[in-house]
């Protein structure tokens, strides 16, 4: 069973300040915190029963930007496994709550820290490096990788992988609960395959380059953005170019939209072109439908098929 050395680490910092604590039994479940809902929701179903999971953020929420709060450094401080999307993604909020929460077991380079883009390739790495007059690019690579089924096989593999590493008492409970995720991520994928298939894919405009992976899964060509350039919000400008350019396609598109940014000019732009504006999730809890990684990619799908 997991052996909580952090945990111990913590209880001895209690007793320096003549604090009472209570050592863990035993047979405790592991502690995994994540950034992400979607990295807890994998944590949760590999676990099969013996692993406590949470999340910095919930999937309705922004995952470039958060507030490194004390209570984000204490549930850290707890965590015997903490998991990070990584490319950059969490770089200007992450490292100051894994400072503040001063467990040695869960900082970078030890068995604890997972940064799990080391499981994929990423796409979208610009070749000449990022600055900012291509917008607010990630120089490793475009970060929202798990929409795409392949990547979250290959994520649910290292992190059952990671977590055996670190609870290897629980082995086989995590084999067990790896393949139930896996099989999941089949289902999704088949989902939106059957979804897709006979069907009309209309012209399909996002805010942000969230999509990207989903998109290359599924052979979908985005016909524009909202934003001007990646991270960099719309300008009237563009959003008059976006007009005649999707005028022009001849077809009403779809204008799918992530939770957490702002729907005025999504829809203005749709009233526009006769487009239809989806709210649509890219985390599993981003929205009420998506409650499982079956739900995101199928919910995902019949956002742009509007079904």
């Amino acid at each position: 069973m997991n052996t909580n050395t952090n945990r111990g680490w913590l209880v001895a910092g209690l007793a320096a300040f003549g604090l009472v604590a209570v050592v863990p039994a035993a047979d405790a479940k592991i502690r995994v915190v994540a950034t992400t809902q979607d990295l807890a929701y994998f944590a949760r179903v590999i676990g099969n029963g013996e692993a406590d999971a949470s999340s910095i953020l919930k999937g309705f929420q922004d995952p470039h930007f958060a507030a490194a709060k004390p209570s984000f450094m204490v549930e850290v401080s707890r965590a015997d496994v903490l998991l990070s999307l990584g490319l950059d993604l969490e770089i200007g909020w992450l490292p100051l709550i894994v400072t503040g929460a001063r467990n040695p077991s869960v900082m970078p380079g030890q068995a604890g820290f997972v940064d799990c883009s080391q499981f994929v390739s990423p796409i979208e790495v610009p070749a000449a490096g990022a600055d900012r007059s291509k917008g607010d690019l990630h120089p490793k690579g475009n970060p929202h990788y798990w929409l795409d089924p392949e990547n979250a096989k290959k994520l649910a593999r290292g992190i059952a992988d990671r977590m055996t590493q670190v609870d290897p008492g629980d082995a086989a409970a995590f084999a067990g609960g790896l393949a139930k995720l896996l099989s999941e991520i089949d289902q999704a994928d088949a989902g939106a395959k059957a979804l897709f298939a006979g069907s009309e894919i209309p012209p399909v405009v996002t805010y942000h380059v969230t999509f990207s992976y989903f998109f290359e899964r599924y052979g979908i060509r985005p016909a524009g953005f909202i934003e001007t350039k990646p991270g960099i919000p719309p300008t009237p400008g563009h959003v008059a170019s976006l007009v005649t350019q999707l005028k022009a396609l001849g077809k009403a598109p779809a204008i799918i939209v992530e939770p957490y940014y702002d729907m005025e000019v999504p829809r203005e732009l749709g009233a526009q072109v006769n487009g239809r504006v989806e709210l649509t999730p890219s985390s599993i809890g981003g929205t009420d439908e998506a409650r499982t990684y079956k739900d995101l990619i199928v919910t995902v799908a019949r956002k742009i098929l509007g079904k």
